[in-house]
């Protein structure tokens, strides 16, 4: 990855986004779900109206261990003042 210490929104993911396992287990992992969780705790408390788009159900990665969405569309009404 050419210069991995930049920040770029546009920079092409990886291979994968994984906090890895046994001795190369990342030592930040438990903080980043915490993280996470409190992230997506703030945005279902602001975005009230929440709800999945479409009608089409999600699909999901083909993986056993890892199971995740693929894609997780959502719409929410903004309201007005």
């Amino acid at each position: 990855m050419k210069d991995p210490e930049r920040f770029e929104l546009e920079r092409a993911a990886g291979p994968h986004l994984a906090f890895g396992r046994g001795p190369h287990f990342c030592v930040g992992a438990q903080l980043a779900r915490m993280e996470g969780s409190i992230a997506l705790d703030e945005l279902t408390r602001r975005l009230r109206g929440a709800r999945l788009a479409g009608d089409a159900p999600p699909s999901y990665v083909p993986n056993l261990v890892h199971r995740g969405p693929t894609a997780l569309n959502v719409a929410w009404d903004v309201p007005t003042s």
